[in-house]
C-alpha cells in the first residue's frame, strides 16, 4: 500500500508571513492600549503608522499570492494561513486586491484548505466596505455613545444560522467578546 506524499510546508514563507503579522499585531494592540487609557492623542498618530504598515504588508501579500497562490494550510501551515488572512482583512485601501483574495480562499476553503471562518471574516469586510450589510455581524463600528456596534445586517434573524455554517459562535458571543476586547470609546476603524 502506497502512502500519499504530503506536500512539504514552505517554512521560508510561513516565517514571513508570521513576521509580518507580528508587526501588525503589535501595532494594534498598541493602539487599544491607548483607547483603554483613554489617550486619544496619539491616536491618530497610530493609526497613520497601522495605515503605513497596512500598506507595506498589503504589498508583500500581492507578491506572495502572484508567487504561489494564497497561502493554504498545505502551504504554509494553519496558523500562517491563518495569519496571511489576518493581513489581506487589513488591506482595506485596496479593495480590489481583497475582492481577488476571496476567490482565492473560497477555493482553498471549499478543499480544507484554509478556514471558513475567515472566508466569513472577508465576506463581511468587502461587504461593508462597499455599503453593503454584512451576512455574519464581524464587523463593528464606535456608536455615538462610545460603545462598539456591528454595521447593519442582512437579514439578522438569521444571522446565526449562517455564522454556524462557517464555524463561528453566536452574534451574542461575539458582540461581549468585542465589546470587552475594545471597551468603550475605543475609536474602531477598518
Amino acid at each position: 500500500m502506497k502512502k500519499e506524499k504530503k506536500e512539504k510546508i514552505n517554512k521560508k514563507l510561513s516565517q514571513e508571513i508570521r513576521e509580518m503579522s507580528e508587526v501588525d499585531q503589535k501595532w494594534r494592540f498598541k493602539l487599544i492600549k491607548l483607547n483603554k487609557k483613554n489617550n486619544s492623542s496619539n491616536i491618530n498618530r497610530l493609526w497613520k503608522k497601522i495605515s503605513h504598515i497596512d500598506k507595506r504588508n498589503t504589498e508583500k501579500m500581492k507578491s506572495i499570492i502572484k508567487k504561489y497562490g494564497w497561502p493554504t494550510f498545505s502551504l504554509v501551515g494553519k496558523k500562517s494561513s491563518n495569519l496571511a488572512w489576518l493581513l489581506v482583512q487589513h488591506s482595506t485601501h485596496d479593495l480590489k486586491f481583497q475582492e481577488e483574495c476571496f476567490f482565492l480562499l473560497k477555493k482553498a476553503v471549499k478543499k480544507n484548505d484554509a478556514l471558513p471562518k475567515n472566508l466569513a471574516y472577508l465576506i463581511d469586510r468587502i461587504r461593508t466596505l462597499k455599503n453593503k450589510p454584512q451576512l455574519f455581524g464581524t464587523q463593528f463600528k464606535t456608536s455615538i455613545d462610545g460603545n462598539p456596534i456591528p454595521f447593519p445586517i442582512y437579514k439578522p434573524k438569521e444571522i446565526d444560522k449562517r455564522r454556524k455554517k462557517y464555524g463561528l459562535d453566536t452574534f451574542e458571543e461575539n458582540k461581549k467578546r468585542i465589546s470587552k476586547m475594545y471597551g468603550k470609546n475605543t475609536k474602531l476603524n477598518l
